[in-house]
This record gives structure tokens, C-alpha cells and sequence, in this order.
């Protein structure tokens, strides 16, 4: 059985600025943290997994 789980990166901060003209986060070199949910998601995915068929897989 193979178990992904997707994690994105977000701004550590709850004031975060918006480019007008792009619509994406401006970050400005502040630190980024995985999404709390996504954290979460991960965690119970490594639960599932038996210790002996464990194989990380990272992509881009």
C-alpha cells in the first residue's frame, strides 16, 4: 500500500500581504512553516505505515 501526503509551505505569520497585481502572498524572506493541516495529515499517514515497509519519497 502506498500512502501519499501532500504538505505546502505557508507564511508562519497571520499578517500576511497580498500583491495587488499578481494575487499571490507577499514574503518578503519570512519564514515558512508546513500548514498545520497538512501536518496533521502527514503524521496520520506515518501512523498507518508498519516500520519495516517505510520508504520516503520526496518530488519537487
Amino acid at each position: 500500500m502506498r500512502i501519499i501526503a501532500c504538505v505546502k509551505a505557508v507564511p508562519s505569520s497571520t499578517e500576511v500581504k497580498m500583491d495587488p497585481k499578481t494575487n499571490t502572498i507577499v514574503r518578503d524572506g519570512k519564514q515558512a512553516v508546513i500548514n498545520p493541516f497538512d501536518a496533521t495529515a502527514l503524521e496520520c499517514a506515518l501512523q498507518r505505515v508498519k516500520p519495516w515497509q517505510t520508504k520516503a519519497q520526496t518530488s519537487p
